[in-house]
């Protein structure tokens, strides 16, 4: 007989509803004690270890090897029922996977909300024989009810349907041995209850007092570390994991009559959104001023100009300034971040080159030099898909520039000069005219203009507005995609 590890995985969504039904079914499990006569059919007191995963999986191909070694360990497989467990590609591989290796019969399902139709997975409600699919029924307890309260109650009783099986008796047999427990452990309290209470009116008295007290201290400690979870969950953008706290946190309130209950509101409508633009942080000074803030991808910072010469790195929550670069000799312009938030850039010294920081402590990561050492000859400055490579726009010149030292010059405004073929070109259908009879713009309509990079990084958009108006699209290899020009008000 193969020996397991644990005798059951529970699977289930990673949502607040799930997450409350699987860890208090993990506690029921593991700490059930097999009644006396159970114990002698299925030679054991109690249940060995009960698997719950913790951890939200990333999305992958695949199951991890650790998931896959817990399922094969595993005698028992108990799926927390929900129409979202339908929706995770994770819940329903754990339970393919399960299948796989021969346990179907194995697996049990804890219905916690919707209907069987709508909550439980279709591989387990049908089964392929040799006159097609025929539907199955399988092992499940019915917690459903109008409040998370009813269910997580309901599961203490309903937890007999699991175990049941799981020891090999019968599920009646079990119910009936645990009423049996319950009703000898109830006469024996009342007994000592009766002989105690003679004699322990003035000190149960007294000891209700001091308990009483102790209790509100822990509710007030409990609701305490509730509170810091919601904020650094919130700190974390987890939004729905800090309101779940808080609202622990209201439960535990009421208990206490209102404890803190202000303190818990004011979070909870921080988490909530339910004061639109209000403060969360402000920077206050009167010598120096933030232009051009930027956030940072994860929300949680903000880089920004300072008094024009050079850049600050701001806690978004507290309004603190982490950090300022040291001063250019001259005017910083457009600051941005790279996709990862690793670092920011800006272009320096009167637009005469760029400078590239490192976020975590500020320090230079790379400058760009312009060719002409001039100012105002670098245009544009753009991150391409990480931290160390950019597309940079020197005078009339684009170049793809790394952190290393590597620079190639992939296109010169006027450089334009693919063709295409007039009985497939857009522009032939809208102008009647091929576009190679458009490609005459020259470096000179290009005098002013703006420079756009596509979201995937893979081109860019130049638009003429002097001379004549135009638009040339070309990728980052430096070939040519499009030119359009005689296009008045473009």
């Amino acid at each position: 007989m193969q020996q397991y590890t644990y005798n059951a995985f529970i699977s289930y969504r990673h949502l607040p509803l799930d997450m409350a039904v699987a860890k208090k079914l993990h506690t029921l499990l593991e700490s059930y004690r097999i009644p006396g006569s159970a114990a002698k059919v299925c030679g054991r007191k109690k249940l060995k270890k009960i698997f719950r995963d913790q951890d939200e999986l990333p999305l992958a191909v695949s199951l991890s090897d650790n998931i896959e070694q817990a399922l094969d360990e595993s005698e028992w497989l108990i799926c927390i029922c929900t129409p979202d467990y339908l929706k995770s590609n994770w819940c329903m591989k754990e339970v393919d996977y399960f299948i796989s290796i021969g346990r179907q019969d194995h697996i049990l399902l804890v219905l916690a909300d919707g209907t069987p139709e709508t909550s439980f997975p279709a591989q387990l409600t049908r089964r392929e024989t040799e006159n097609g699919y025929e539907d199955i029924e399988p092992l499940a307890a019915n917690i459903v009810s109008e409040s998370d309260h009813e269910r997580l109650k309901k599961l203490s009783t309903e937890k007999l349907r699991l175990i049941a099986p799981m020891i090999g008796v019968g599920y009646d047999d079990l119910k009936r041995r645990a009423r049996q427990r319950r009703i000898r452990l109830t006469a024996a309290v009342t007994a000592a209850v009766v002989v105690i209470a003679a004699g322990a009116g003035i000190y149960v008295s007294s000891q209700n007092k001091k308990k009483a007290e102790l209790l509100l201290q822990t509710q007030n400690n409990r609701i305490g570390e509730l509170i810091e979870k919601a904020e650094a969950d919130l700190a974390g953008s987890e939004r729905i994991q800090a309101a779940g706290a808080l609202l622990d946190a209201l439960d535990i309130s009421a208990q206490a009559g209102g404890l803190r209950r202000d303190e818990i509101t004011d979070v909870l409508k921080r988490t909530m959104y339910i004061e639109p633009f209000s403060v969360i942080s402000s920077f206050n000074s009167t010598n120096t001023r933030i232009v051009d803030v930027v956030p940072s991808p994860d929300g949680q910072h903000m880089a920004g100009i300072v008094n024009s010469n050079s850049a600050a790195y701001v806690d978004c929550l507290s309004g603190d300034v982490l950090y300022q670069t040291d001063s250019c000799s001259g005017i910083l312009l457009e600051i941005k971040f790279s996709p990862d938030g690793s670092r920011f850039m800006a272009l320096t010294d009167d637009a005469a080159g760029a400078t590239v920081w490192n976020a975590s402590d500020g320090s230079v990561a790379y400058t760009y030099k312009c060719k002409s050492g001039k100012p105002y000859m670098v245009g544009n400055v753009f991150f391409l898909g990480d931290s160390d490579t950019f597309l940079i726009q020197d005078y009339d010149e684009f170049y793809i520039v790394g952190t290393d030292g590597s620079e190639k010059l992939i296109y010169t405004l006027g450089d334009y000069t693919e063709e295409y073929d007039k009985n497939e070109n857009i522009v032939t259908s809208l102008y009647g005219r091929s576009l190679s009879d458009l490609i005459t713009i020259n470096v000179d309509d290009y005098a002013s203009l703006d420079v756009v990079l596509s979201d995937d990084g893979s081109k860019f958009l130049v638009s003429a507005s002097v001379g004549e108006y135009g638009v040339v699209i070309v990728d980052t290899e430096g070939r040519g995609i499009c030119e359009l020009k005689d296009m008045p008000g473009l």
